[in-house]
């Protein structure tokens, strides 16, 4: 028997387990500067609804306005609506899942229809059960994390149903298709 080639033997092993172990390791990947932006945005739609409907979150707005201004959220939907990258494209279409009122709604709807038919096919393939889905999985991890501040309220105050973001789809693709736009004022 050769001692010699034992050790190498041993060696070549080792190689070769390092080198597959490394291989089937998952690489991670951090978001770029436009996905970091869309993730902020999409978080102030979140918790600009949730400081309004909660009880909690209320009585901190009125001892602190400036923690809670209402602007955090028309912001977060101007920045996504603003961007011309295919994420943020996604990323409005998606915002269809949180309940939007007033004039929240009204700056959505005008974004949408300010992306024209670069956005048709989004909405018109859009899973509007995947996003209340989605919706109803972020309102429960945040919930864990922050149970007094959601004390009371219910999902349905923060997320859409499926069939409330079908209706909407059905208006913007109607909107779309009609060449419908909103005034450069409106939002």
């Amino acid at each position: 028997m050769n001692y010699v080639n034992i050790p190498i033997r041993v060696i070549v092993y080792i190689i070769l387990g390092s080198i597959s172990f490394i291989s089937s390791a998952k690489v991670v990947r951090e978001p770029n500067r436009d996905e970091r932006e869309i993730a902020m945005a999409e978080s102030a739609l979140f918790w600009s609804r949730v400081a309004t409907v909660s009880e909690y979150g209320r009585r901190a707005c009125e001892t602190n306005e400036l923690a809670c201004s209402d602007d955090r959220a028309e912001l977060g939907l101007a920045l996504i609506g603003g961007k011309k990258s295919i994420a943020s494209i996604h990323a409005l279409v998606f915002a269809s899942r949180y309940r939007m009122d007033g004039a929240l709604s009204e700056n959505y709807v005008c974004y949408i229809l300010s992306k024209g038919r670069i956005i048709y096919s989004e909405l018109k393939f859009m899973n509007t059960t995947n996003l209340e889905k989605k919706c109803l999985s972020e309102f429960d991890a945040r919930k864990k994390s922050n149970q007094r501040l959601f004390d009371g309220v219910p999902s349905n105050q923060i997320c859409s149903s499926s069939k409330e973001i079908s209706e909407l789809r059905t208006a913007l693709i109607q909107g779309l298709e009609s060449g419908e736009r909103c005034n450069d004022g409106d939002f």
